[in-house]
């Protein structure tokens, strides 16, 4: 079973867009979740997915020692993201002086996936925020910072998977978790940033479900097995 919800300022969670007065509180968020989750069904294993901003946010939450899942899956994770020297150095100087300024996040709608229906979509969906604070950015980059410090206190299973043909998050940004202990990391050379929205998405899903029943097998009996014929679900649209 998979459950997904929307960060505070995004999607259809309440809160000013884009913005953020400190970086944990999106953690508090995540905290809440697994809380939940764990208390609803304690006995069955958790396994924690971020994609792209998300894989960030998960990835510092788990570095910042909260309640834990039993496995990590991270997608295209902004460790490292391509940002021009121009929008960093606005945000590094005006950011000090205007936090609330809005600034677009610069997304082509092209690098998202192979498919044009996909950018259409994301260029079309209310739902989407398209433009942040310099509060926001600032504090998204000094979270890069922290992350990329404290990648050696990674101590959960993770699953890393990134599209070769990224180009919103480099593949290097990704390949400073390869040879970890306890980290499989996959490369699907011909896809973009959106790896999960792709023709060939329903591989990936495959190739996500498969390493966490193979894991979860390997769980202590008891704790929780995954059910019989029990499937993975996603919302392409998330």
């Amino acid at each position: 079973e998979a459950t997904g919800f929307d960060l505070r300022g995004f999607g259809r969670s309440g809160g000013p867009r884009a913005t953020i007065d400190r970086w944990s509180q999106l953690h508090d968020d995540v905290e809440e979740r697994v809380v939940a989750l764990r208390s609803a069904a304690p006995a069955r294993p958790l396994v924690l997915y971020g994609h792209s901003l998300g894989a960030l946010v998960v990835l510092g939450y788990v570095l910042d020692g909260r309640a834990r899942p039993d496995l990590l899956v991270l997608s295209a994770p902004a460790v490292r993201a391509r940002i021009g020297i121009l929008q960093r150095l606005t945000v590094g100087g005006l950011g000090r002086f205007a936090p609330d300024l809005r600034i677009p996040n610069g997304i082509d709608p092209d690098m998202l996936t192979c498919d044009p229906a996909v950018g259409s979509a994301y260029v079309g969906d209310p739902l989407c925020v398209h433009r942040s604070t310099l509060r926001f950015a600032r504090a998204g980059f000094a979270e890069q910072q922290r992350v990329a410090r404290g990648i050696d206190r990674l101590g959960i299973e993770t699953l890393v998977i990134h599209g070769g043909q990224d180009r919103l998050v480099p593949l290097e940004a990704s390949r400073v978790l390869e040879g970890r202990p306890g980290v499989t990391r996959i490369v699907y050379p011909a896809m973009r940033h959106e790896i999960h929205n792709e023709s060939d998405g329903p591989r990936v899903v495959a190739d996500i479900v498969g390493w966490v029943r193979e894991r979860v097998s390997r769980m202590p009996p008891n704790h929780a097995l995954v059910e019989a014929g029990a499937e993975l679900r996603y919302d392409s649209g998330n």
